[in-house]
């Protein structure tokens, strides 16, 4: 057979695969997801370190007995953490920030050229510099700069810097005068007023912005009044209040926390505090509850911020920075999120100095207030989240710019009516096509009945407590397609089930269909010596007690490339003598699956011999 005819040959088949994949497929609303590159982990182990308190973190840290800390560290701690020429200190925007509630259900503060005024009175830059000592920055959008949703590098308008000849200006064309030659101003109805601010009376730093809110409101000739409030009755929730200074933070699902500035949440205790009422508002959101892609979800919301940038029922006022540690004489790459260094990224990036043997191999030591135990059903407080990432995988991951990022999906598409008769109406059809290469790490093949089987173990357990059904309310199927594609479907249209679904972590169908239901309520595998199932970077390799887990690298992880071929490696990694060690079989499927691949490359081999030598393509 001659070159050109096997070139042929082999064009047809490629043709053919793809045309048998393509069936059936909505091919304008396919996405394939954009590859993230991850090659890691570089190291050998992670050995996650149970601690009691902040003290005791700290003093591991300086005295080289943990890598990292988890958390934010306080700044009761920054002076010895600096002094230590093995530790560096990082400085990190908090996702969330400093803001004012303008009580909108008051008169006048109910009319939007009051509340724009007095954003543009206020100094921003002042608060930053003054109160918060040059460790924040201004901010406008009610998104934080750490969130790829906010619009802060998009605002043609900025209220940063004070401008009172605007605000001035605002005011008069509003009806704001002073009738009575007093030197302040009246309301648009003649009537006098002046304004109260509020905060916790516990913050230091809150009293002083409210110091400098009420010297802008006088630059708008309006009276002004500053009073710190008890703690126990803050915030305010019976709507008697004018201004208030309180802290937000945006993490997770944000579409809830767009639903606190509705008008059907301004009745509702602690959610639309300033009892801000919009109709443009309420049918935006409305839609954005009920669109279906990314790119309709992104300009939604961008429309949102901008109506709030507009009526400032709120005024954000900053974006303080918080602080985080780690040492850096053996490792470098760590990587930050709003949270911290501790997280999965880090694990996946981090690598040995070159003065320490590496880029591969040691022992990451983190320190952790979190639960040990690998259950992904009690790894779900704030201190255990990160490290439920490195336990357990998900079918997409939140890079550290909080984008959603393939894992393992590869692709996915949606379907609805309107691209397809055979959904029924008002439902949404999400297709997950799944990587290939991917095993269990006793051996079992990984595939769509995974993916299934969890989304239908926690939608079923919801009645008993399962805490990983949380947003599968409107799930009504999930099913395999085959061993690589997965069909989920949901009663009811909207971006967020794609989130949901991206997000939830994929357990073993092998193992816990055996358990049942309520089996989630006390299977915890690595306190009773069972081995514990993962398609992660790291495996469960030993414990001590419930102070101390060890992970070793999973040398078959789907993403991980081979490392290049060196001398035999040294290794800083002791197994303590009172460990418990866990041991996994392979299983005979995984030999049985490597014979069909083996032979699908022998064809391949035999069809491309004689090819000529062409560029080789890495593809990003």
């Amino acid at each position: 057979m001659t070159f050109r005819i096997q070139q042929r040959v082999f064009s047809l088949i490629i043709i053919l695969v793809l045309l048998l994949l393509s069936m059936g497929m909505n091919v304008e609303a396919q996405l394939t997801l954009q590859r993230t590159e991850m090659n890691g982990p570089f190291i050998d182990r992670l050995e996650l370190v149970r601690s009691e308190s902040d003290d005791q973190q700290i003093l591991a840290l300086l005295n080289n007995e943990v890598d990292l800390v988890e958390g934010l560290i306080d700044p009761g701690y920054l002076d010895v953490l600096e002094e230590s020429e093995n530790v560096r200190v990082a400085r990190i925007l908090r996702s969330g920030y400093g803001r004012f509630v303008i009580n909108c259900g008051k008169y006048p503060l109910n009319i939007t050229a009051f509340r724009r005024a007095f954003a543009f009175a206020l100094d921003k830059e002042a608060i930053c510099q003054d109160a918060w000592e040059r460790e924040a920055i201004p901010h406008d959008s009610i998104i934080p700069p750490s969130s790829p949703w906010t619009i802060e590098r998009l605002l043609e308008t900025t209220y940063y810097s004070a401008s009172p000849d605007m605000g001035n200006q605002l005011l008069d064309d509003a009806g704001f005068l002073d009738i009575d030659a007093d030197g302040w101003r009246e309301a648009p109805d003649g009537s006098p007023f002046d304004v109260v601010f509020e905060t916790c009376g516990t913050s230091n730093i809150g009293f002083e912005i409210i110091e400098l809110a009420a010297v802008a409101l006088g630059s708008l000739n309006i009276k002004a009044t500053v009073n710190p409030c008890d703690f126990w009755c803050w915030p305010p929730h019976d709507g008697d209040f004018d201004l208030i200074f309180t802290g937000m933070s945006v993490c997770g699902d944000i579409r809830p926390f767009f639903e606190n500035y509705a008008s059907w949440m301004a009745d509702v205790d602690y959610r639309n505090l300033g009892q801000f009422r919009n109709s443009t508002y309420d049918k935006l959101l409305t839609k954005l509850d009920q669109c279906v892609r990314y790119n309709e979800a992104l300009e939604l919301i961008h429309q949102l911020q901008e109506i709030l940038h507009y009526e400032c029922p709120v005024i954000v006022c900053y974006v303080n920075c918080n602080n985080v540690a780690h040492r850096k004489d053996r490792f470098e790459g760590f990587v930050y999120n709003s949270e911290g260094a501790a997280n999965f990224w880090t694990v996946s990036n981090v690598r040995l100095r070159e003065s320490a043997g590496g880029p591969y191999g040691g022992t990451l030591r983190w320190a952790t207030y979190g639960n040990l135990h690998p259950s992904p059903f009690t790894l779900r407080s704030s201190s255990s989240s990160e490290m439920a990432s490195i336990y357990w995988t998900t079918l997409m991951r939140k890079s550290p710019t909080g984008h959603l990022v393939p894992w393992l999906a590869e692709s996915y598409f949606v379907t609805t009516r309107e691209d397809h008769s055979q959904v029924p109406q008002g439902h949404m059809r999400i297709t997950i096509n799944l990587f290939r290469n991917i095993t269990w790490n006793d051996g079992e093949r990984f595939t769509a009945e995974d993916v299934a089987f969890s989304l239908n173990y926690y939608r079923d357990g919801a009645e008993l407590g399962n805490p990983l059904s949380a947003g599968l309310e409107y799930l009504t199927a999930a099913y395999a397609n085959g061993p690589f594609q997965v069909v989920v479907e949901f009663s009811r249209k909207s971006y967020w089930n794609l989130e949901t679904l991206g997000y939830s972590i994929i357990i073993p169908k092998h193992v816990f269909a055996e358990l049942g239901l309520e089996g989630f309520e006390t299977w915890t595998p690595a306190m009773s010596n069972q081995y514990v199932p993962t398609t992660g970077p790291l495996i469960v390799k030993s414990r001590r007690d419930d102070s101390t887990i060890v992970l070793e690298r999973n040398t078959a992880y789907f993403k991980s490339e081979p490392r290049p071929l060196a001398p035999e490696s040294q290794t800083d990694f002791t197994q303590p003598t009172n460990a418990t060690i866990f041991t996994y079989m392979p299983s005979v499927k995984l030999a049985s699956s490597i014979g069909t691949i083996s032979l699908v490359v022998v064809v391949i081999a035999i069809m491309c011999k004689g090819r000529p030598t062409k560029q080789k393509y890495v593809f990003d």
